[in-house]
């Protein structure tokens, strides 16, 4: 039934844009970003006694999908402010990510033309969790954002230290290299 019923990936290929690309590339990485988070609570079993190292770097990654989904519309959507300290609101950004993908999914996969409040209410729904993570962890999108454009571009070993993305930097990842 599987290979009766799913889309071939040449019918898939034919109807691609770069637009579609980039808004799949970014929502792909920004649900595997979300994930790495969630299993890092699970991970800290639930506690506040965690790597905050690793949270920030991780928060930061999901800030560089987040404004990469953004940008392939080009929106701009500021921090909400909403505060909720509790630790399900990872879960809750698990969700919105997950229907994220889903919606771009939609229309890279189905061909299916997205409204753009749909894709607007989408990203919204991601940064008011988003920012409910960062209030759950006493974090700030400054921090993480800052912390991302040292881990890519600024730092001593910044994987994208030349300003340019290259496939050969993100298999090589210097900035995970031992110091």
């Amino acid at each position: 039934m599987v290979a009766d019923l799913a889309k071939p990936g040449e019918d898939i290929i034919a109807t691609l844009t770069p637009i579609k690309m980039h808004a799949l590339h970014m929502a792909v990485g920004l649900m595997g970003e979300v994930t790495e988070l969630s299993e890092h609570r699970l991970l800290a079993d639930d506690s506040k006694e965690h790597s905050s190292s690793t949270v920030l770097e991780e928060l930061g990654d999901i800030e560089f999908y987040f404004e990469g989904l953004c940008q392939s519309m080009r929106l701009t959507v500021p921090e909400s402010g909403a505060k909720f300290p509790y630790p399900l609101s990872i879960d809750n950004l698990v969700v919105t990510a997950g229907e994220m993908l889903d919606l771009v999914k939609k229309m890279v996969i189905y061909n299916k033309d997205i409204e753009l409040f749909e894709f607007v209410n989408g990203v919204i729904a991601v940064r008011k969790t988003l920012d409910q993570v960062y209030s759950y962890y006493e974090l700030t999108q400054a921090q993480a954002r800052e912390h991302n454009m040292h881990k890519l571009l600024k730092g001593k070993n910044a994987r994208y230290g030349k300003g340019t993305y290259s496939d050969e930097a993100a298999i090589n990842r210097v900035d995970k290299a031992q110091s």
